[in-house]
């Protein structure tokens, strides 16, 4: 609905823009701001066109959506100036004739202003207010206060100012009281296309999750500038469906665009949100779910798991930074023509870790372990100080990826089992 209110919005634009050069100063300017005001509204309430779903026909209609918005406004400018170099700009031709129907047209470009403002007010305070928890209960209090305004306005206030104010209030009144029914709107939509699969939803921030219904509200729901802000995942075997909910359609949309927050899929999940009896730290990760202790920070995304907090020591009292990763990939990393076979791996004394720190040698392994594990080892850190190489172990679809010391890269086996444990502790034995 939202986007054919938008169609209609520029195909206003398109015909009065034009239009508005044909006709006198004073109603000239008056029409092109109906056209400006036409053409804002609808990119506000269109829904966004990630640049990876930009195809042809997108892409031409924005350009010339662009282009000839370029040259409308051109060719005003070019009016006015040839008005003012003409001495015709004055005061009484930009008020133009006091007739009833100037009049009308007046009010619909204060109504439209507002109405545009409104828009404006509350897309920002859905981004200011984004993650609380008040939910409906915000909602319904902005609807309050927006519709309480407009009504006061209405009675303290005169002229084109009143009918601009009010019409703002109204917009954000409006916008708030629709958007109070999106915390009971989402869990009936996710719970329809789940139908009985365990499912879950998922903050778009990767280093949180939802838990409680109140955090669904229209101006509660945690959002981040250009992925999506809540994300669905159904357990279908071990494979996740994804989907995004889109807040200008209030409804879900098939995938993901970006990598966003992952949880824990599960049958009862919509009664569970509603009860609080989520565990935020307990995430689907690929196929298996994991339960991060408090004690961790994490960034997890359905693909992979990040632990960000102090590594405890390997054995033999090898230093693992943080940032120890695991993820699940099908793609392979490509083949280095320099690689060197993991058994030709060099002892610490061979390497000259001067000249790996500055750049000036690069040292990279690849090949299978004694447990056919891939192994993946670069050494190339360019100008680092801390002198670490990057280890990657993959078995089956798992990989692992951490850093270690250059001297300890002997030890490379030990602390991969090491880092390995460390994932297994937190791994659902289900």
């Amino acid at each position: 609905m939202l986007n054919q209110l938008a169609g209609y919005a520029y195909l206003v634009f398109l015909v009065l823009a034009p239009f508005s050069l044909l006709l006198p100063v004073g109603l000239m300017w008056r029409v092109a701001a109906l056209a400006a005001l036409a053409l804002i509204c609808g990119t506000i309430i269109r829904q966004p066109i990630h640049w990876t779903d930009m195809n042809a026909g997108a892409s031409i209609g924005k350009f010339v959506l662009t282009l000839y918005a370029a040259v409308a406004l051109l060719i005003f400018v070019g009016r006015l100036v040839w008005s003012a170099w003409k001495c015709r700009l004055t005061v009484t031709a930009l008020r133009g004739p006091d007739t009833p129907a100037r009049r009308a047209l007046d009010q619909a470009v204060t109504a439209l202003a507002g109405l545009v403002a409104g828009l404006v007010l509350s897309v920002t305070l859905a981004r200011h207010l984004a993650g609380t928890t008040s939910g409906r209960t915000l909602d319904l209090s902005v609807a309050a206060i927006g519709l309480g305004l407009a009504l006061a306005l209405a009675a303290l206030l005169r002229g084109p100012l009143r009918t601009a104010a009010v019409a703002l209030s109204l917009t954000v009144g409006a916008v708030a009281g629709y958007g109070s029914t999106q915390s009971g709107r989402i869990p009936v939509k996710a719970a329809a296309l789940a139908e009985g699969r365990p499912f879950c939803l998922a903050s778009g921030q990767s280093d949180g999750t939802l838990n409680n219904l109140s955090q669904l509200g229209f101006f509660s729901l945690p959002k981040r500038p250009g992925t999506p802000h809540l994300a669905l995942l159904i357990r279908d075997g071990e494979r996740l469906e994804k989907f995004h909910w889109s807040v200008r359609l209030q409804s879900f949309r098939p995938g993901l665009i970006d990598d966003t927050g992952t949880c824990d899929p599960r049958t009862d999940f919509a009664a569970a949100l509603r009860t609080g009896d989520i565990l935020p730290r307990r995430v689907a990760v690929g196929a298996s779910v994991f339960t991060v202790p408090d004690t961790d920070t994490m960034l997890a995304t359905p693909r992979r798991l990040t632990l960000t907090s102090p590594v405890p020591p390997a054995p033999g009292g090898i230093a693992i930074p943080p940032g120890i990763t695991l993820s699940f990939d099908d793609r392979p990393y490509p083949r280095l023509p320099d690689a060197l076979p993991l058994s030709e791996l060099p002892g610490s004394s061979a390497i000259d870790i001067d000249a790996l720190a500055s750049g000036k040698a690069r040292l990279h392994v690849v090949g299978p372990d004694d447990r056919g594990r891939d192994i993946r080892i670069d050494c190339l850190m360019g100008a680092w100080a801390d002198r670490l190489c990057e280890v990657q172990v993959t078995e089956g679809r798992a990989r692992i990826t951490f850093r270690m010391p250059v001297m300890h890269l002997q030890d490379w086996s030990r602390a991969a089992d090491h880092v390995t444990a460390l994932f297994d502790a937190m791994k659902d034995p289900r």
